[in-house]
């Protein structure tokens, strides 16, 4: 308790000698200056944060429609935990004008010398140099003391979708019958047979991919759709270990355990919590 008052005492005085002014806001809530914690200023709609293996450097995804700092696109941000500053690295890939963008997905390689971020598009779910469509995939940059740069583009492709479903409108660009646009969310990097593998949650066609981290091409594919139509599950975030995958689906009360070495779903588990004749409960997104 005594180290407890001695630190709230310290900060108090730090805080005095700061010169802290208060602004007051038109909503009746007020601003103290400086802020305590010295946070940084932050980039566009910051979806992700991830550390990189080696703990100096935290990585954030920054999928708004940037600024002016970023020439109006969007950007992954870095900051050195060591000296507390951050970088932006927009890509031009990524302008508020182009045809995808990121979504939610960012994660280093397992040595830390690459970034994977999931791109999404619905205008132009397929490559199209003629409008610089990149189509939906994962953007693959070299990491490099705190420096990120494009490197290459795993591109995926409209997936199939079981017989029996149906597929609910979403592209605005012509794909192949019987397939949904992918358009990858959450990330995870993990060892699966001794080889570096990249999950991805593919929000709009209801799949996880399991991709080879060096190539790109798909080693395995998780149905994880729970209705009649796809998209109705909508995976979203995953974390990994060397056997197991955790999915969450954005639009149930689920969480998708995944067996990677046998490669098939090995249970659902729900987070929901009834309440009389209807079952609600948590978003599991987190």
């Amino acid at each position: 308790m005594k180290s407890i008052a001695a630190a709230v005492v310290l900060l108090l005085a730090g805080m005095a000698g700061a010169q802290q002014r208060t602004v007051h806001l038109p909503s009746s809530k007020v601003i103290l200056e400086p802020v305590p914690g010295a946070p940084q200023r932050g980039g566009s709609f910051t979806a992700t944060a991830v550390v990189s293996p080696d703990q100096k450097y935290v990585a954030f995804l920054q999928d708004g429609y940037g600024g002016e700092d970023t020439e109006l696109a969007q950007s992954i941000a870095v900051l050195d935990v060591a000296s507390n500053k951050i970088a932006y690295f927009p890509d031009p890939r990524l302008r508020y004008d182009q045809h995808q963008t990121y979504f939610q997905g960012l994660a280093f390689s397992s040595d830390g010398k690459r970034l994977f971020a999931s791109v999404g598009s619905i205008t132009r779910p397929t490559a199209d140099a003629a409008v610089k469509a990149t189509g939906n995939g994962i953007a693959v940059y070299s990491f490099e003391n705190g420096k990120v740069a494009p490197a290459e583009f795993f591109a995926i492709a409209p997936q199939p979708i079981a017989a029996g479903k149906k597929i609910a409108h979403i592209a605005e660009h012509a794909i192949p019958q019987g397939t949904q646009v992918p358009f990858p969310a959450g990330l995870a990097v993990t060892t699966v047979g001794g080889k570096e593998v990249l999950l991805v949650c593919d929000n709009y066609s209801d799949d996880v991919l399991e991709l080879d981290a060096a190539s790109g091409q798909v080693v395995h594919r998780f149905d994880v759709s729970t209705n009649e139509w796809v998209p109705a599950a909508f995976p979203y975030a995953i974390a990994a270990n060397l056997t197991r995958a955790y999915v969450t689906l954005w639009n149930t009360s689920e969480v998708v355990e995944l067996d990677l070495v046998k490669g098939r779903i090995s249970r659902r588990i729900s987070v929901a919590k009834s309440r009389g004749r209807t079952a609600s409960g948590p978003h599991p997104t987190a």
